[in-house]
C-alpha cells in the first residue's frame, strides 16, 4: 500500500490519498469541498494518475462532507475528465443526503457511479 507523500501540510488537511490493488481513494476531509479544496485534490489525484502506480478506479470518499458547492462540483467533473483518457472510473462513496440531492439535482449523478457501501 502506497500512501500521499506530506508534499505540503496544507494539502494534507483537504485529503487523504491511498492507493491498494489499483484502486486510489481519496478520503475528503470536512467539513465542506469548495474551490481550494476541490483544485488541491484535483491536483494530488491527478499526479497519482501521472505517477507509476497503475490506477483502475477512483474513489472520493464524502464521509466527512456536510457542503459541496459549485466549484467542489467542478474539481470532481475534473477528476473525472483526468481518469477517463486513462481508463479509470470513479466512484463516489459515503454521501450524506443532502450532498447526493446536490449531485441529483445537477443531473451529476448521471455521470459518476454513488455507491452507499464497500460492495
Amino acid at each position: 500500500m502506497a500512501q500521499e507523500e506530506a508534499g505540503d501540510s496544507s494539502e494534507e488537511r483537504f485529503a487523504e490519498i491511498v492507493v491498494e490493488r489499483g484502486v486510489l481513494t481519496a478520503r475528503l476531509t470536512g467539513p465542506s469541498v469548495g474551490e481550494r479544496e476541490g483544485e488541491v485534490v484535483a491536483g494530488m489525484i491527478q499526479a497519482r494518475l501521472e505517477g507509476p502506480d497503475a490506477i483502475s478506479s477512483i474513489v472520493l470518499d464524502f464521509t466527512d462532507i456536510s457542503f459541496i458547492n459549485s466549484a467542489g462540483l467542478g474539481s470532481c467533473v475534473t477528476v473525472h475528465n483526468d481518469a477517463k483518457p486513462r481508463g479509470a472510473a470513479v466512484v463516489l462513496y459515503g454521501m450524506q443526503a443532502s450532498i447526493r440531492d446536490v449531485f441529483t439535482m445537477t443531473r451529476l449523478d448521471k455521470l459518476f457511479k454513488i455507491a452507499d457501501d464497500d460492495n
